[in-house]
């Protein structure tokens, strides 16, 4: 269920199906490691193929979504029950956020980063919550620093926190 305010003062509420989540999804003791063995269900995480500009739009949870939405298409996600979830990055190919989604990313040995607010993206409920109990930091993180076959986690309010791998 999502809450909608517009300028003029209109509310409305938006329902749709959600998954199932359990409670060490929203609310895990540490933020989850790469399964030993992959799956066919496993997440996909995938860059952006073009640069996003940071704008308040960005910062700022709105219902001015045509970044996401554009970089969905790219990365050829149709639907929200697809397991693919796409990252943006700025200009100066800093990671920002994924399309849905707040980005981890383990970086050298540093433990798990997430990004800097100045590099263009939100300031999520999940990340907060994570950062709140220690389970990652904020630090810049790039475009280098996702490869092919690393395990990246992401999170959001609805489904909580949880890990994919990168192609």
């Amino acid at each position: 269920m999502k809450a909608v305010l517009t300028r003029s003062g209109e509310f409305t509420v938006e329902t749709g199906p959600t998954p199932a989540v359990s409670i060490s999804q929203l609310y895990p003791d540490a933020l989850p490691s790469p399964p030993a063995e992959r799956a066919d269900d496993d997440w996909t995480i995938v860059l952006d193929q073009e640069a996003t500009t940071p704008s308040e739009f960005t910062s700022f949870k709105t219902t001015a979504r045509k970044m996401y939405d554009d970089a969905r298409r790219r990365a050829w996600i149709n639907d929200f029950a697809q397991r693919k979830e796409v990252l943006l990055w700025n200009e100066g190919r800093e990671l920002m956020e994924g399309s849905l989604t707040s980005v981890h990313v383990r970086k050298n040995g540093e433990g798990w980063l997430t990004p800097v607010v100045r590099s263009g993206g939100q300031r999520g409920t999940t990340r907060r919550w994570i950062l709140e109990r220690g389970l990652a930091r904020e630090g810049v993180l790039t475009t280098e620093e996702v490869k092919a076959g690393d395990w990246v986690v992401v999170s959001n309010g609805v489904r909580g926190i949880w890990g994919g791998w990168a192609v």
